[in-house]
């Protein structure tokens, strides 16, 4: 997952991109079950608080919301 064009403005879009090691694609876990990405610190959620398939993603400051909330496996 990538940041779209490495912009870190809140509402950003994220997209599928290839792996290059960017900071844009790196995520860390954080409160809350939520992912922070590294570039902007900001979190992973789903647009519209969303949650069917093909829902978007975007960035947005953490807050603890459900839109927030991811499963990683172990």
């Amino acid at each position: 997952m990538d940041i779209q064009a490495g912009v870190t403005t809140n509402g950003t879009p994220v997209t599928l991109y290839p792996c290059n090691a960017a900071v844009s694609q790196q995520w860390n876990p954080g409160p809350n079950s939520s992912l922070v990405n590294v570039k902007s610190n900001t979190c992973l959620q789903t647009v519209g608080s969303g949650s069917a398939d093909g829902t978007l993603l975007e960035i947005d400051p953490c807050n603890g919301s459900a839109a927030q909330r991811w499963t990683v496996p172990n």
